[in-house]
């Protein structure tokens, strides 16, 4: 394929095929050449920041997620923006946001000396998320899926927060 995008999600594929068959090296290097070729593609850039917190590199790691939120226009700084772009966000990037969120909480909880102002605020944010999907106040997902409230109940239990740390292996 000559589309950029096209070859990255390929490069993301094999990466998740790698990690099928346990072939770590090869998932990491096939994640990193998804990013390289496409920089906007998000769910390879948050592999690479899972493979840097398995590795324990949590500065890298914190900064690959953070990366990877600015990716999805989320704003690790402002609650109400974060409010307010949640509400608005596709099923797939609304679970990456509260992947992100929570292992950017697990990063802070590593750290020698955690910064509890940024530990809370991760905590917040992921309330916030569950709170949003909980009340069914996702416009994106209500717009799109409004003749299908199966699959907006199988999309709550999706983002639920036992399946988002199961997704997340804490």
């Amino acid at each position: 394929c000559g589309v950029s995008a096209c070859n990255s999600f390929h490069f993301y594929r094999l990466g998740k095929l790698y990690e099928m068959f346990e072939k770590t090296i090869q998932a990491e290097r096939a994640y990193e050449e998804s990013y390289r070729i496409n920089s906007l593609n998000f769910r390879a850039l948050y592999k690479i920041a899972v493979n840097s917190l398995n590795r324990k590199y949590y500065d890298i790691s914190r900064k690959e997620l953070e990366d990877t939120l600015d990716l999805l226009q989320i704003s690790t700084r402002n609650l109400t923006t974060i409010s307010d772009t949640v509400r608005k966000l596709p099923s797939l990037e609304l679970e990456y946001v509260c992947k992100c969120y929570v292992l950017l909480a697990e990063v802070e909880d590593k750290e020698e000396h955690i910064d509890y102002q940024y530990y809370n605020s991760c905590k917040k944010v992921i309330d916030l998320i569950l709170e949003i999907i909980e009340k069914d106040e996702n416009e994106f997902i209500k717009n799109m899926y409004a003749d299908y409230p199966k699959y907006r109940q199988y999309l709550k239990s999706r983002l639920s927060m036992n399946a988002i740390k199961e997704k997340v292996k804490i």
